[in-house]
Order: structure tokens, then sequence, then C-alpha cells
């Protein structure tokens, strides 16, 4: 962090009287300037930065609306199910945990005890 600081500085040494003209409404109290130099600036610069780093990780690519956790046997991790995959074979879902939109159905009416239609044996 502060050889990036040092960077700065050297890049762009005007960026100095930026700072002076930000904190240019606290002279003559210096324990305003303490204060807003290590107290409310950090906050307020940690609160972008969070919102930021939040935005980044809620947008992951790959998740979101239509996919949905599917935890499989081997090692208790979900894989991804997307309708874009509807096309898996039956082996591929019963190795790697991936439901298709029949199986998800088939699972639903199963547990409201209702046989679904055009359901093979498993």
């Amino acid at each position: 962090m502060k050889a990036c600081v040092f960077f700065i500085f050297q890049l762009l040494p005007w960026i100095a009287w930026v700072g002076d003209w930000a904190l240019r409404w606290t002279e003559g109290s210096e324990a305003l300037q303490i204060a807003f130099v290590m107290f409310v600036f950090p906050v307020i610069m940690n609160a972008i930065q969070y919102y930021i780093v939040d935005s980044f990780i809620k947008d992951r690519p790959g998740e979101g609306e239509g996919f949905e956790r599917v935890a499989t046997e081997d090692d208790g991790e979900g894989e991804e199910y997307s309708p874009e995959r509807e096309s898996v074979d039956e082996e591929a879902v019963k190795k790697g945990g991936i439901k298709t939109k029949e199986l998800r159905e088939e699972e639903e009416a199963d547990a409201r005890g209702v046989e679904s239609s055009g359901s093979s044996a498993r």
C-alpha cells in the first residue's frame, strides 16, 4: 500500500495540493484535522471498498436466477443447475448430482405422493 502511494505521488506531484485543498476547511483546528484524517475519511473509504467488493461477490458469473445448488454423493458439494443443461444423460445425473427438469418434477411429485406422468423406472 505504501509503495502504491509513493508511486502515485511520484506520478502525480500535484496530488498533495488536492489534499491541502480538501482539508482547507479544517485549518485552525488541529483536533478536527486529526479526526477527519484518522477517522472520518478512512471510514468513508472502507464503506466504499465494502460496497465495491460486495458488488463483485454478488455478481459472480454462473450464479443467479435459474440456478440451484444440488449436493453430490461424493463430496457433498453442489453443482450448478441451469435450464440450458436439460440434455444431460441419466448417468451424468447420477454421478454429478445434476438434476434435469424432469427429475426435479418427479421428485416433487414423489414428495406429494403423486405419480408423475411419463415417469420411468429408476
